[in-house]
């Protein structure tokens, strides 16, 4: 019975209290809390890699070169373009001349009716257009006939620096046709210094050009 008795007090003395209990309770619970941790952090890492490719390889790049667009694009800027977006008047436009990727600014489109004065100011179907962005100058290539109809799939683009641009004041480059057109210029990445998002609505406009037509 005496043994009976010690074989008792010595099993309660073994067995552990409620606060031991719940510390390894909280013990084991860390332990297989920390690779769930890590497993939904590469996850999330993979998640946002994925949405990076995906998002870049969708859009255009192009280093600027020359000052034909300054001071809106300086020379070494990278800007990022969304090929077949929709362009209106004031866009950035990125396009092929021959053997070469230009970038200028949109200022009339198809129906549009466009004049270039002698001092590089614009009158748009008739109105002097406001250009905050342009550095006006009687210097440039400006041989058009005025005032000029815009075609269907056509658009008339202009550097914002009027004085060393040529553009389609020149018969040189002309009107850029549908089939020319890259992309429109939404954002300036680079420099960091001069970050730069020139279309708010781009993420909308994206989705747009990757439905079915």
């Amino acid at each position: 019975m005496a043994n009976k008795t010690s074989d008792a007090v010595a099993l309660q003395r073994r067995r552990p209290t409620s606060d031991q209990l719940r510390r390894e309770l909280a013990r084991m619970q860390k332990k297989r809390g920390l690779p769930t941790a890590l497993r939904v952090i590469l996850f999330l890492i993979i998640v946002i890699l994925v949405a990076a490719v995906t998002f870049f390889c969708l859009l255009s790049g192009y280093i600027i070169y020359g000052s034909s667009m300054s001071p809106t694009l300086e020379e070494k800027d990278v800007v990022l373009a969304i090929p077949k977006a929709a362009l209106q008047d004031g866009d950035l436009a990125a396009f092929r001349h021959e053997d070469r990727i230009l970038i200028k600014r949109v200022i009339a489109g198809p129906g549009d009716q466009v004049e270039v004065l002698s001092d590089g100011h614009v009158r748009l179907n008739g109105y002097d257009l406001f250009e905050p962005y342009a550095l006006y100058s009687e210097s440039g290539t400006n041989d058009m006939s005025y005032p000029l109809d815009i075609p269907e799939h056509a658009w008339f683009v202009l550097g914002d620096n009027r004085g060393s641009s040529v553009d389609s004041r020149s018969s040189i480059l002309g009107l850029i046709g549908d089939e020319q057109m890259l992309g429109k210029v939404f954002v300036k990445i680079w420099p960091l210094t001069r970050f730069e998002l020139y279309d708010p609505n781009f993420f909308s406009e994206l989705i747009a050009t990757l439905r079915p037509s």
